[in-house]
């Protein structure tokens, strides 16, 4: 009787393992899945080129006026040390 209350507590520690791991191994697929999902998003973003070339456009507008606020920045704080 012994042996077989063993066996029966030994089977229940063995389907415990494996359910917690069956768990972690379905958490760490859905978020692997999740990981490959937001990289073919960011191919298909990288590759809309009219959306990717706005943005450049954009991004280079932005530092032409902000050269542009520093040179005039630049010519005000020369006119003050004079």
């Amino acid at each position: 009787m012994s042996n077989e209350l063993l066996i029966y507590v030994v089977g229940a520690m063995w389907s415990v393992l494996f359910a917690v791991g069956g768990f972690w191994l379905k958490r760490i697929s859905d978020k692997l899945d999740l990981i490959f999902e937001h990289r073919e998003q960011c191919v298909r973003d990288f590759a809309d080129r009219a959306r990717n070339d706005a943005a450049h456009k954009e991004f280079y507008d932005r530092l032409a006026v902000h050269s542009q606020d520093i040179t005039r920045l630049s010519a005000r704080v020369d006119a003050l040390e004079r």
